[in-house]
């Protein structure tokens, strides 16, 4: 009864005095319970049917030509909880307009605007009552003579009964006489407008038509005949390619002659300028507060984003795009963090350079003044303008903000594009996760636009000439890097992070030859240019892959430890591979270690050896935690399953490490405690974080170590200290073990990456051979006759390198005398 009810209310057209409160659909004294749950069913031929309550089919049915939004919307307000879903609404609807087509003939006359709106056709002359009456088919109370007479015209109102029902239908809908003849004005507009640009185009065509100017074969032939002084003076423009081109086969003598005139007047010219201007200093620079910062590249934190935080530094520092899914999975397996700097050469064309950039994608809680945001030279658009939502000032306006800023849209191959970039000064570009050519094209076209951006607009932050010199060819004291401001500056890298970037590291090391202090320049240990050099942590790649492309080594696969190299450094790093048990040591840990460390100093491209651990964040840091005890045997020694026999194969480990000919850094971040504490002190160079703690814990566990774990501690702490760490088993800090000398440095946490990385760079830039000869020299006064064997075949080895010893080897070969003093 209530579908019929709501049938009349629509019907009647009363379904907006309809008054919908508490639950209640009420129009009078009729009240219809909005909550209750109707299912209608259609006549066609599928027999559809759809269930809703009834105060949601009010809703519907009351604006027929609402918004899904704003049907929505209205649901909410009322309480309805079951809002028609979009592919129910046309049926719903069709429902109760069925039920509207068959209200009675007086409902219709309530609107006569809407029938005047309908022009009258010539069925409705010919049937006026058409509409109104529907057709009875096969009427049994006519007579049978009449059969015949009216069944033709039974057959004419049936064919006409659709089209006049869909007029009924048209009629109800109100036509705003406004609306129409602004809508007609916007259609004549339009055509007038495109009558005006097809007319335009007609001129165009006509004025660039060949008609009119085409040249013969024999004319030209004819012109060159007459004019051959004109042709060879021909002279071709345009680009270096398109000259070559155009002067294929002819004297291009004329072309150089005018290009050194032209050049000539050039520097004529500038010789000039320079010569008027004196020892005029050069223009200030607009923003001096710029210089020697990091230009910012902002990114987007989305999901979507092809590009964003985790996968930016692969793309615009080595023009590899990894997908974020994949490498969020590398850096959770190498417990690394994203990197955010990195350092790129500026074209030669635009001055030449490095400069060091810096990611970030929440530069608001990072830049906190206007000058700061001026650092920002580049942003990589999301696509929506909810990205700088938050950005103040002009910066929070897209299309300002593209106005200060190179921007850059990066979308996957075959995504629409967003429709609020449009609008937007941005540069786009595509990328694909299979197609690897598309890396270069975009990096390229990145760089190219962010180059000549900056170059324009924020040459501040590009390299800047740092050396000036006096006419007796000296340096002068503007130069930030020399004497006494060598010092200042040092510190200032130190506080600022303006740091030299790791490709220049090579020239710290004659810093001192290539300054011209003045005389009376005071002593100062910032003189090496320690300071100067890049503390931006080095970039790893897997060994396998390094060396399957050079064919080189063959890298066997690790279980508890993991082997990658640098090859821009020049250094490997083999790291403990066992956070869950602190990283605990079995025999198949130190074999694989062997096996590491023997590739690396096999391999020549290696200068320098880490020793490292991979942490998680979920487990506690640690460097290593000694012995696995689950896998101490009752035999003596460890026992893991891979032994023949248990041993204490970490001593050999010991061995080798000492015997090494690379400096190997122990980099200690977390607990290193007992057999890793004796690891981390057989290193060449121990370099820790903050929150490390070092000690034993051998005598507590009936452990001890009575070789390099006792003699050498006593040697780096002295006897007295030795004694209490081994009869105490306390636990030190870092700040506590770098007082007593059982570490060389500690950083904080979030350093210790960067810290690590300048002392490498610092060692791979002094002599391999002089650094083979010292370890060996001072593990010679603690290991005998075998660090003295171990210095003496260094030494060996350096002998054969002489022209000296090459001499006998090569007369034994000969079968001659030697002559060792012609060689020397």
């Amino acid at each position: 009864m209530s579908v019929e009810t709501l049938q009349q209310w629509a019907s009647a057209r009363k379904l907006q005095e309809v008054e919908f409160a508490d639950g209640n659909l009420k129009l009078g004294d009729e009240t219809l319970s909005g909550n209750e749950m109707v299912t209608l069913t259609t006549g066609d031929n599928n027999n559809s049917s759809c269930q809703y309550t009834l105060g949601s089919i009010f809703l519907q049915i009351k604006d027929p030509e609402q918004s899904l939004m704003v049907y929505r919307k209205a649901c909410k307000t009322y309480g309805v909880n079951d809002p028609i879903k979009a592919s129910d609404k046309q049926m719903v609807i069709s429902y109760f307009a069925a039920s509207e087509e068959a209200a009675p003939e007086e409902t219709a006359g309530e609107h006569p605007v809407a029938d005047a709106a309908v022009p009258p056709s010539t069925e409705d002359k010919t049937e006026p009552t058409s509409v109104e009456k529907r057709p009875h088919h096969h009427d049994k109370k006519r007579d049978r003579h009449h059969e015949s007479k009216h069944r033709e015209k039974d057959r004419k109102r049936s064919r006409s009964k659709e089209p006049e029902k869909q007029k009924e239908k048209k009629a109800h809908k109100t036509i705003d006489p406004d609306k129409l003849f602004s809508n007609l004005s916007v259609v004549v507009g339009k055509r007038e407008i495109k009558a005006k640009r097809d007319a335009e185009q007609a001129k165009l065509h006509a004025a660039l038509s060949t008609e009119g100017f085409h040249v013969t074969p024999e004319e030209i032939a004819k012109y060159k005949a007459e004019n051959p002084n004109s042709m060879v003076h021909e002279i071709p423009v345009g680009d270096s390619s398109s000259i070559l081109k155009a002067g294929a086969g002819k004297d291009l003598k004329r072309v150089l002659t005018l290009y050194n005139e032209t050049m000539s007047t050039k520097q004529s010219n500038s010789k000039k300028s320079s010569s008027s201007s004196g020892t005029a200093l050069q223009s200030p620079v607009k923003r001096a507060y710029l210089i020697g910062k990091r230009p910012i590249i902002v990114l987007p934190k989305g999901m979507t984003a092809p590009i964003t935080m985790v996968n930016a530094y692969d793309f615009f520092a080595e023009s590899k795009f990894v997908p974020r899914d994949k490498m969020q999975q590398l850096l959770r397996t190498t417990g690394q963090q994203p990197k955010t700097v990195f350092v790129r050469s500026v074209n030669a064309r635009l001055g030449g350079g490095k400069v060091e950039y810096e990611l970030m994608d929440n530069p608001k809680s990072k830049l906190h003044s206007s000058k700061d945001w001026e650092r920002v030279v580049a942003v990589i658009a999301l696509g929506q303008s909810w990205q700088m939502k938050d950005w103040p000032g002009p910066y929070g306006n897209p299309v300002e903000l593209f106005g200060r800023t190179f921007g850059f849209y990066v979308g996957m191959e075959g995504d629409k594009i967003p429709t609020e970039l449009q609008g937007w000064s941005v540069k786009q570009a595509r990328l694909n996760r299979d197609k690897r050519g598309l890396d270069s094209v975009t990096y390229a076209s990145f760089w190219n636009g962010l180059d000549e951006w900056m170059t324009i607009h924020r040459p501040e932050l590009l390299p800047q000439p740092e050396v000036s010199k006096r006419r007796d060819n000296s340096l002068t004291h503007t130069d930030p890097l020399t004497y006494p401001n060598l010092t200042r500056y040092a510190r200032g890298c130190k506080d600022n992070n303006t740091i030299m970037p790791a490709n220049n590291t090579q020239n710290v090391a004659s810093m001192s030859a290539a300054r011209n202090p003045s005389p009376n320049a005071p002593p100062t240990k910032h003189r090496d240019g320690f300071e100067l050099i890049s503390r931006q942590p080095i970039q790893w790649q897997s060994a396998s892959t390094v060396t399957a492309s050079n064919n080189q080594l063959s890298i066997p696969s690790f279980h508890d430890i993991t082997y990658h190299i640098s090859l821009d450094d020049q250094c490997a790093r083999i790291a403990f591979d066992r956070p869950e048990v602190l990283h605990a040591f079995r025999p198949q840990t130190i074999r694989e270690i062997q096996q590491a460390l023997e590739l690396a100093t096999e391999d020549g491209r290696v200068g320098c050896i880490i020793l490292a651990s991979n942490n998680l964040s979920k487990y506690t840091p640690a460097f290593c935690a000694g012995g696995d005890q689950t896998v101490r045997s009752n035999d003596g020694g460890y026992q893991d399953g891979t032994e023949t026999a248990p041993k204490l194969r970490v001593l050999d480990l010991q061995v080798q490490m000492r015997r090494c000919p690379k400096p190997i850094i122990a980099v200690v971040d977390g607990y290193a405690i007992g057999g890793g504490h004796i690891l981390h002190m057989v290193a060449d160079i121990t370099i820790a974080s903050d929150r490390s703690v070092f000690g034993q814990t051998g005598p507590r566990m009936g452990s001890f170590d009575a070789g390099y774990g006792s003699t050498h501690m006593a040697r780096l702490i002295g006897q007295k200290r030795a004694r209490e760490v081994w009869f105490l088993c306390n636990f030190y800090d870092a700040k506590e073990a770098k007082e007593m000398g059982l570490i060389n440095a500690y950083y904080p946490t979030s350093e210790l990456e960067g810290r690590v990385a300048q002392w490498v760079r610092r060692i791979i830039m002094n002599s391999p051979t002089a650094i083979a000869c010292c370890k060996a020299a001072l593990n010679a006064d603690e290991d005998g006759g075998a660090g003295i064997m171990q210095m003496g075949g260094e030494l060996t080895r350096m002998f054969y390198m002489s022209k000296e010893s090459q001499e006998g080897r090569d007369a034994f070969l000969q079968k001659r005398a030697p002559q060792f003093r012609s060689k020397l």
